[in-house]
């Protein structure tokens, strides 16, 4: 295999996987120096790591997977827990370059499209943390490769479509948010008949098989757990608050152009103008981008949406403007575009190690929940008997990660009785029962608490500076003698 490759084919080989192994080393040394402590999602992941299953109340079950992984091999340190990002970024963007070359059979526009997806700043954010947007990226990334070699091929290679079936069916263990691509390759295959043709055969059963079968477990924990995680998916659309506004489009459409980068978003909006002058591939990379895009725009005229609901289509972006700048081949494009990207990454890599003041950086309380869990802890040991409940998910999920000593029993307060996050799914406070229980709350405990003890006492205030001015107060209360949820007593079993 290798002598049908030229010596200039070999060095260009040599220096993608030097520079993906850099980029992949500078992300990792950044989140080992880094004084970023876990977000509370990323406490919450890391908790479900350590009960592993097939779902779990807001995601599906991969994240949890990975951390696991990490953590078993490299440690719990929070940059061990979040080591799947940056690997799974590097592997996302040699995959992106593997397409453009079988595109372009160019190693320049190899070397450029991994380029580009690392300086994404949407990339390069996410690199500093772990969530489920990680591994959709990635299996997005196979999949944009796949149906490239399919389109560009031409041949059945069983291994493609079998890659092709395994990414559709692991991509949905990541996130629910796969089904607006698989949206997207429906549309593309409606319009582009070159898709159409290699797509619609007898191997479609097979494949659709294949990733129903993968996701078919985390389907059966649903149904086995009251179908929590696609009640979910659903209640995050806030279609119980609907507010026509034009100004939620606007917001969102510009956060696009600043997670892809201005450039960028500026090429595929040139390209969209010129969408009668584009290839199938072409053609099928900017369907992939726009329309899931175009989905959270028209959602976000009815209601909330976040940022990063749209982004499973952003690899495909990325291979999009990389071949445009390839095929212009005009130094002020490739200049201008690469200078952008790298100002923007060293912008967003400054801030997240250095921070500008407390006033103006985003990661101050981050830089600073450690202490939370050290003060806690503390008190923690003067009551060594003493269970810990809290009434807050945030604070529980960090509890979980930095509380030390942990007491034996913990658990969160559910104070209407309603499964609202994944603790409220798994922790009972009846479990905390014949022990004094440890509160911590912001605020005081609820008369529900009240009627389930025999006394309870305030020991500790603590005072957690979030930013500039703005400081958070946290209350510690013993609560003496906790009992179970008895008929007549005010509170929640769980």
């Amino acid at each position: 295999m290798i002598k049908k490759y030229s010596k200039e084919d070999l060095l260009f080989f040599a220096l993608f996987f030097l520079i993906i192994f850099f980029f992949l080393s500078y992300r990792v040394y950044l989140n080992k120096i880094s004084d970023i402590g876990l977000h509370f999602d990323e406490a919450q992941y890391w908790s479900w790591s350590k009960e592993l299953a097939w779902g779990y109340f807001s995601k599906p079950p991969l994240i949890a997977w990975l951390i696991s992984i990490s953590s078993n091999l490299c440690g719990i340190e929070e940059y061990c827990v979040r080591m799947f990002s940056p690997l799974l970024h590097s592997a996302s963007a040699f995959i992106l370059g593997l397409s453009a070359r079988i595109v372009t059979k160019n190693n320049y526009c190899m070397l450029l499209t991994a380029v580009l997806y690392f300086l994404m700043p949407g990339v390069v954010f996410s690199s500093f943390f772990i969530t489920t947007d990680v591994p959709l990226l990635f299996f997005s990334s196979l999949i944009t490769f796949c149906i490239i070699y399919i389109l560009s091929k031409r041949d059945n290679n069983t291994l493609i479509w079998l890659l092709f079936s395994v990414s559709i069916g692991l991509g949905f263990l990541s996130k629910y948010a796969l089904i607006y691509y698989i949206v997207s390759l429906i549309v593309a295959t409606i319009y582009i008949p070159d898709l159409k043709k290699a797509l619609i055969n007898k191997r479609l059963f097979l494949i659709l098989t294949i990733s129903f079968a993968i996701f078919l477990p985390n389907i059966i924990w649903n149904f086995e757990n009251g179908l929590v995680t696609f009640n979910h998916t659903a209640d995050n659309g806030n279609f119980n608050h609907i507010n026509f506004t034009l100004i939620g489009t606007l917001r969102y459409l510009l956060e696009q152009s600043f997670i892809i980068g201005i450039i960028p978003f500026l090429i595929i909006l040139h390209n969209t103008i010129n969408i009668k002058k584009l290839n199938s591939v072409k053609l099928f990379l900017l369907i992939a981008f726009l329309v899931p895009i175009l989905f959270i725009s028209v959602l976000s005229f009815f209601t909330r949406v976040n940022a990063n609901w749209g982004i499973v289509g952003f690899p495909a972006g990325c291979l999009l403007v990389s071949l445009y700048v390839y095929e212009k081949n005009k130094r002020w494009i490739t200049y201008s575009l690469l200078s952008t990207q790298i100002l923007s990454a060293f912008i967003i890599s400054y801030i997240f190690l250095f921070g500008l003041t407390k006033k103006l950086d985003p990661f101050y309380k981050h830089r600073t929940i450690s202490e939370l869990g050290v003060k806690v802890g503390k008190v923690i040991s003067f009551y060594p008997q003493a269970n810990f409940m809290s009434d807050d998910r945030e604070d529980y999920s960090h509890m979980l990660y930095y509380l030390d000593p942990k007491p034996k029993k913990m658990a969160k307060w559910n104070g209407n009785d309603k499964i609202d996050d994944h603790f409220d799914l798994v922790t009972d406070t009846d479990s905390l029962a014949g022990q004094d229980v440890i509160l911590l709350t912001r605020t005081k405990p609820t008369k529900s608490m009240i009627a389930r003890t025999s006394g309870y006492e305030k020991i500790k205030e603590i005072k957690l500076v979030i930013k500039k001015n703005k400081v958070r107060n946290y209350n510690m209360f013993l609560l003496k003698n906790w009992v179970v949820t008895s008929e007549g007593r005010l509170g929640s079993k769980r």
